[in-house]
């Protein structure tokens, strides 16, 4: 084959009858047609990683990915040869020299024309190509051998070289050489691309074979970090990457959420909901703050925040202690998730297509729904149980009927006429669809990357959706050679379904078979209808969402927008500036009607409102980045200067008397009520960092933050958070020289700084006044105090400490563990105020929390070659506890109390204790003071008298367990065989607890219609002396109160969890034709779930750890990738 690529084809047949006068006729073209030889060729850097691949593919992957054509003669090049080679930014002859080192090659460069030809001179040895350097040993001794990597695969192409000579050969393709060298003490020096070299003596040996391992440094990964990016070998901070290949295995994730599942140490991931376009959220390393909330601050492309598609993100960093969190200090108490999107390469157009789409189904395995006649009988039961224990009592209103009298009055035999399945009426299977088409491509001065794509999921409930449009355009333009411009835009557009209550998925459980969705002429009930229009028995919530869906509509419509423009100035070699600035735009539109014909709206005589908001956002960041080497001394630094501004604007109008079927507010025919308001906020900071080390073994790393935030008192808005860490490259050390062989890297990392935390809401300071236009002040508009002033309101800081150690052996395996210390300090938190201030609560810096705990990441190459197995398992072990309030005064709310010495999530229940064996009735924990009254957990931890009681109502809370996990995780194992892959991901978490609310109400016959897998096997007490019952009688009416809220209802929630299975193929190139890659991926994700968990998933928000009917479980997806690109 003779390679073409500009030849007119009027001269082919010329060329073709002479090869000498083509490669003449060629050389002479190229120097006509390039005056400005070279230039090109000197100036063009070029970045590879390829392993095991032809040096054809090689040749076509530089062609692609830049502007050089080759030519030569396939007769005299061998270019099947395999070779591995990985390179960053190297000139165009370096990279030849590499690939034809040893070989019988020579090449010329002419600007952007390379042509290579053999060699006039060589020497063929008796095996193997030998190439004759010059040296002028005397060669008396021949030595056969072979070339494997770790695995015991060939590495084609290793060069051996006799040491201290020029003598050397190339291994064929099975890795085998043949040479002669001066002597049998000879020393050969074994060297691969990507592999540590390796000397070997001989020692009299005529036959070796010889083992290279993976070179450390080339796998060492570009890891983006603060204002900058650097190798991870060079970090002294705590940090995880989730890589490219990982976040394409993520095919339907729609958050960073999804994808960080099981595969981050200490990322709690928790609260997924199959609800479609909600998200799950992110903790890191443990919650930290109260009010001001634990997520983790979001980086996107170097700006805070903005918008992005999972689909368009190249990579991902996870920043964890202070090292590597510094120069955000301001708002990194909670750590930093730093998000690079992808971009165009210079000389290569790309169409890349990714779609994924299929079914989703309910996840209910555990929750079934009593039917009407399963129902009936149930409710039969307690009512009997019932009316014998007030004939006993001798209530006149049982003793004067009959049993069947007292339950035909409560529930006529008629309610079974005309029953409902609303599981199969309100729920259903979903379908989710997820597609992104991308270009990229460019010339060696501007590239640039645009992306649209569509993400429409049909929820499994009725009604349900939600559906996004995504724009991304990333534009890089290289000015001249010192001044480079990026413009990087996104814009969003989305329309969902919104449900307060009533909701589908919640009647869909709530809703008794015994109430009717239709009538037997075909009328939906409704709430407006009495008695005598409802032939069957009416009962429940009286909902009937059949006819809410009808005469009702709650939607919302959101839409944003950013523009982000960079420039970066090269002043020197050792200096830089950078500025990058930011405006976003976004919206929210939420409407919602209701006619007087449901039950929203019956009250009103139909209910109408309109909630609109607005939001501006601008971020200018501003920084120098300094680089200098002095001999063995490294030095970097960071200054900058960063300002964030946001605007937020809403309005809500509210009208009731809905006239007719005008569904605008103008046309309400009853009051009508308008609120709107403005929040404005702003942050000013100055940073910089100071890296420096020497010989590449030392490390040092120090930042200085300044900021100030306009949410806090005029006095104490600016904070000053710093950093400081090293860490030590052990394994370059000489004492461990000898370790060389298996000891691939051991380091040690030591870092401790500051952090702050300012996600509060503006004004909390200041004093703020409400208005109103009613009649309060006769018939006057008027104003009052909303808000206490609190001038002291400052910065929550976090302290942390972190000890880290990373070990990578045998070129396969590699071990990264943090043992972490975190206080949190100057919690930011709402307090109740007495009420003699005329306030009710006001946001105080009220005390601290102390997080500690140890990550570990394991990574494993199990198996290399034709089939591969790596695996990945991470944990986290966290201790969560506060250490100081405000007093020491507990904070109560919601079944939840902030105690000291206690997990910040800690239950606040009644305590169950057991059933009375002689009375069925519930037994609680019941706390005393010296004149009997009851008192709480909270209020003394020396009660004069514990004694128990029968009734929920007269129990004393408790503190009692937390909702946060001791232990989470991850394990992940990918297999390969030849094109076919399979990956298994999964997760875990243990020692958390939930409250469950779907046992809470399966507990209350009378209004629910729910059957608990774990109710069956729980034991319930029927006679007077049952010692081993579980759970009282069932009772109508529940006269002990028994399904009130108590520790009754809190379940380990443990689980291990098989998150995805994904089964993909790769087309091989040869099956292509136009296309350049193409694969296949079949994936199911919430496969199974090992619990104890009464209602199946456990997996729900540790931040709001009450398990509901009303929260969607996760669903389980059978999902179809197509990834391909030409």
């Amino acid at each position: 084959m003779q390679k073409k690529h500009w030849f007119p084809i009027f001269l082919g047949s010329v060329l073709n009858k002479n090869r000498s006068m083509k490669l003449s006729f060629l050389l002479f073209a190229l120097a006509l047609f390039n005056l400005q030889a070279n230039s090109y060729g000197q100036s063009k850097k070029i970045s590879l990683d390829i392993t095991d691949k032809s040096i054809e593919s090689v040749l076509e992957k530089i062609e692609s990915e830049s502007e050089f054509s080759f030519f030569y003669k396939t007769n005299e090049i061998d270019v099947e040869r395999k070779v591995s080679i990985k390179v960053l930014d190297t000139p165009i002859e370096k990279i030849l020299n590499i690939l034809f080192q040893g070989q019988n090659v020579a090449y010329k460069v002419l600007n952007k024309q390379i042509v290579l030809k053999k060699k006039t001179k060589k020497i063929q040895s008796s095996r193997n190509d030998r190439v004759d350097l010059g040296d002028h040993a005397i060669i008396q001794f021949s030595v056969s051998g072979t070339v494997n990597d770790a695995s015991g695969l060939p590495l084609p192409g290793a060069n051996i070289v006799e040491k201290g000579t020029l003598n050397g050969v190339i291994a064929d393709f099975d890795g085998n050489f043949l040479m002669n060298v001066a002597d049998g003490n000879s020393i050969l020096v074994v060297s691969y691309i990507g592999y540590a070299t390796q000397e070997v003596p001989l020692n009299g040996q005529t036959n070796i074979s010889v083992s290279l391992k993976v070179n450390a440094e080339s796998l060492d990964e570009m890891v983006v970090v603060g204002y900058a990016t650097k190798k991870k070998s060079e970090l002294s901070s705590s940090v995880s990457i989730v890589s490219e290949e990982e976040i394409r295995q993520s095919v339907s994730s729609t958050s960073l959420g999804d994808i960080f599942q099981g595969r981050i140490p200490g990322m709690q991931v928790s609260g997924s909901s199959g609800e479609p376009g909600q998200s799950a959220s992110m903790v890191i390393q443990g919650a930290g703050s109260m009010e001001a909330g634990s997520s983790p601050l979001i980086v996107v492309d170097g700006i805070i925040g903005g918008q992005y598609d999972p689909k368009d993100i190249k990579t991902i960093t996870v920043l964890r202690d202070a090292a590597a969190t510094g120069l955000y200090g301001s708002r990194a108490a909670n750590g930093v998730i730093v998000v690079t999107t992808k971009e165009g390469k210079a000389g290569e157009f790309k169409v890349s297509v990714n779609s994924t789409f299929g079914p989703t189904s309910n996840w209910n395995d555990r929750i079934k729904v009593y039917d009407a006649e399963g129902l009936y009988g149930q409710w039969s039961t307690a009512m009997e149980n019932l009316y014998n224990l007030r004939v006993a009592e001798g209530n006149p209103d049982f003793v004067n009927t009959t049993f069947e009298q007292y339950r035909d009055g409560v529930v006529p035999p008629s309610a079974l006429d005309y029953t409902t399945n609303w599981n199969d009426l309100l729920l259903r299977s979903g379908f989710l669809n997820q597609t992104q088409v991308a270009m990229s491509g460019g010339s060696e001065r501007t590239t640039f990357y645009v992306s649209a794509s569509l993400n429409r999921e049909k929820g499994t409930a009725l009604d349900y959706y939600n559906n996004e449009y995504n724009f991304r355009g990333n534009l890089s333009h290289k000015i001249s050679d010192k001044l480079k411009t990026n413009i990087r835009m996104t814009a969003q557009y989305g329309e969902k379904s919104e449900f307060n209550w009533p909701s589908p998925y919640t009647q869909a459980y709530q809703n008794v078979p015994l109430d009717a969705a239709f009538m037997p002429d075909g009328v939906t009930p409704t709430p407006a209808m009495d008695l005598e229009q409802v032939p069957v028995w009416y009962r429940g919530t009286g909902v009937n969402y059949m006819m809410e869906r009808e005469e009702s509509e709650n939607s919302k419509k959101f839409w944003g927008s950013t523009v982000m423009m960079e420039l970066d100035w090269k002043i020197t070699d050792w200096a830089r500036f950078n500025t990058s600035n930011r405006v976003a735009l976004n919206g929210s539109d939420h409407s919602k009607s209701y006619s007087n014909m449901t039950w929203v709206g019956y009250n009103y005589d139909g209910y109408m409102e309109w909630d609109y908001s607005y939001g501006l956002g601008v971020i200018s960041s501003n920084t120098l980045h300094l680089n200098k080497s002095f001999g063995d001394h490294n030095l970097s630094g960071i200054l900058g200067q960063e300002y964030n501004y946001d605007q937020t604007r809403f309005v809500n109008a509210v009208g009731t008397g809905i006239v007719g079927d005008m569904t605008a507010l103008s046309s309400v025919g009853s009051a009508r009520d308008v609120s709107g308001d403005m929040y404005e906020s702003g942050f000013l900071s100055y940073f910089g960092q100071l890296d420096y080390d020497y010989k590449n073994k030392y490390y040092l790393v120090g930042s200085l933050r300044r900021d100030a935030s306009s949410v806090f008192g005029a006095e104490k808005r600016w904070g000053t958070f710093y950093s400081i860490g090293g860490s030590w490259m052990v394994s370059k050390e000489n004492f461990l020289e000898d370790s060389s062989s298996w000891l691939d890297l051991l380091k040690l990392r030591l870092s401790y700084g500051t952090t702050g935390n300012a996600n509060i809401e503006p004004y909390l300071s200041m004093g703020t006044y409400s208005f109103t236009t009613k009649s309060s002040y006769n018939a006057n508009a008027g104003a009052w105090p909303s808000r206490l002033p609190n001038p002291d309101l400052t910065w929550e800081t976090a302290h942390k400490f972190n000890l880290g150690l990373d070990i990578n052996v045998f070129g396969r395996a590699s071990l990264e563990v943090n043992l972490y210390h975190r206080v949190n300090d100057d919690l930011l938190q709402s307090v109740p105020l007495e009420a003699t201030t005329g306030f009710t609560s006001q946001v105080r810096n009220i005390g601290s929390i102390r997080n500690q705990g140890i990550d570990l990441s394991l990574t494993t190459k199990n198996i290399e070659g034709e089939f591969s197995w790596s695996t990945n398992f991470n944990f986290n072990i966290n201790k969560n506890e506060v250490l100081e309030l405000d007093g020491g005064e507990d904070i109560i709310n919601d079944r939840m109390i902030i105690r000291e010495g206690y997990s910040l999530r800690s239950f606040y229940l009644p305590e169950y204790q057991g059933i009375d064996a002689q009375t069925g009735a519930p037994i609680y924990t019941r706390w005393e003071d010296a004149d009997g009254n009851k008192i709480n957990g909270n209020e003394t931890d020396n009660p004069a008298l514990i004694t128990t009681t029968n009734y929920q109502s007269e129990a004393s809370y408790m503190p009692t367990s937390s909702s946060y996990p001791k232990m989470t995780g991850g394990f992940s194992n990918y297999f390969k065989y030849k094109d076919f892959h399979l990956n298994i991901l999964s997760n875990f978490a243990f020692g958390q607890t939930v409250y469950n609310y779907v046992d809470w109400n399966a507990s209350d016959f009378s209004t629910n219609r729910i059957e608990i897998t774990k109710w069956q096997d729980l034991k319930r007490w029927e006679t007077p002396g049952t010692t081993d019952a579980d759970i009282p009688q069932l009772v109508y009416g529940d006269p002990y109160n028994f399904s009130g809220t108590s520790s009754f209802y809190l379940e380990d929630a443990s689980y291990f969890k098989i998150q995805k299975v994904s089964l993909g193929y790769t087309f091989p190139k040869d099956f292509l034709g136009v296309f350049k890659q193409f694969t296949i991926n079949a994936s199911v994700e919430n496969l199974a779930i090992i619990t104890n968990y009464s209602f199946g998933d456990s997996d729900v928000s540790y931040e709001n750890p009450f398990a509901e009917t009303s929260r969607f479980r996760p669903t389980r997806k059978f999902l179809l990738n197509l990834n391909f690109s030409f």
